[in-house]
């Protein structure tokens, strides 16, 4: 794990410092860990709901019972699927430019 040493302060409003925790939160996130990749260039997105968890979870499951069976054809589909569906809630690097999204993730 990193070693954080420094410290910045910064002078909010009330409405300024509600609204930042209010959206790191809605990230599964720290403040501080939030404003790292506000800083960083990603743009933390909110965590999906509980329900995309349990589809993701049952398109795994499915991948898995596919795979197992030698359906490589619905495995491969399914994993696909899965793969678009992380990558629509995984943050992005603002301008468009993807990044290293380890470790920068809101699930």
């Amino acid at each position: 794990m990193r070693k954080r040493t420094k410290h910045i302060d910064i002078r909010l409003t009330s409405e300024e410092k509600a609204r930042i925790d209010k959206n790191a939160k809605n990230c599964g996130l720290s403040t501080s860990e939030y404003m790292r990749q506000l800083a960083n260039g990603y743009e933390p997105k909110t965590l999906p709901p509980l329900d995309y968890r349990e589809l993701k979870e049952r398109i795994t499951d499915l991948y898995l019972e596919f795979n197992e069976r030698g359906e490589r054809q619905y495995a491969d589909w399914l994993m696909e699927t899965l793969k678009e569906m992380i990558v629509a809630i995984s943050p992005k690097k603002r301008g468009g430019i993807d990044g290293d999204h380890k470790n920068m993730a809101c699930s």
